[in-house]
């Protein structure tokens, strides 16, 4: 399991100010989340939506990541391509 302090240490580190969640499904425009200095913030204000940005926690954004599969069947280690985004690296995952 990421913790917060874990991911906004590896934001910071690796100077990533964006990192993407998805596309919106009608506009195909990215939302996700936003780092404002030591501040996180979530873009859900795509092109089909007004909505400003939303201040979060950064467990949301460790949340995110812990919730992603670590071994899935099709997609592989879905969380740790998750946690790339933020600039955090995750153990292999151990063979059962």
């Amino acid at each position: 399991m990421i913790t917060a302090e874990e991911v906004k240490a590896a934001m910071v580190a690796a100077n990533i100010t964006w990192a993407p969640s998805h596309d919106c499904c009608l506009c195909g425009q990215a939302v996700g989340w936003i780092r404002t200095g030591d501040n996180l913030s979530y873009r859900s204000g795509c092109g089909c939506s007004w909505s400003p940005d939303r201040p979060c926690d950064w467990s949301e954004a460790a949340d995110n990541i812990n919730r992603q599969d670590r071994n899935h069947e099709r997609f592989g280690d879905i969380a740790a391509r998750e946690a790339l985004k933020f600039g955090v690296t995750l153990p292999p995952v151990q063979a059962a």
